[in-house]
């Protein structure tokens, strides 16, 4: 009897650690949209994920001008990421996605 509660519990752990290294930050990886822009076309943000890296293409209108930048980044949390050695971030919360004093929601 004891070798089953044994089993039993063994399983239990294994399956409470599998979970854990659960990918979370995936949540950033899609295409943003600016919710609310002055510009007559809002910055967009495309983000993929390639092992632990993200990689973050950024296009926005400045001025009727148009800039684009490439960034790669990785995950801090559940909830942040950070490009340029930390010097940029990302920060998801309750599904929107806020960078640089701006604020995207998640476009399908």
């Amino acid at each position: 009897m004891s070798r089953k509660v044994l089993a039993v519990c063994g399983l239990a752990v294994f399956a409470l650690l599998a979970g854990c290294g659960a990918d979370k930050p995936s949540a950033f990886v899609g295409h943003w949209v600016e919710v609310s822009s002055a510009d007559s076309k809002p910055m967009t943000l495309d983000i993929s994920k390639e092992g632990d890296v993200f990689h973050i293409d950024e296009k926005k209108s400045l001025f009727g001008k148009e800039f684009e930048s490439k960034l790669e980044g990785k995950a801090d949390s559940d909830s942040t990421l950070s490009a340029k050695g930390g010097a940029v971030s990302f920060r998801l919360q309750d599904g929107r996605l806020f960078y640089k004093g701006r604020e995207l929601s998640k476009s399908s």
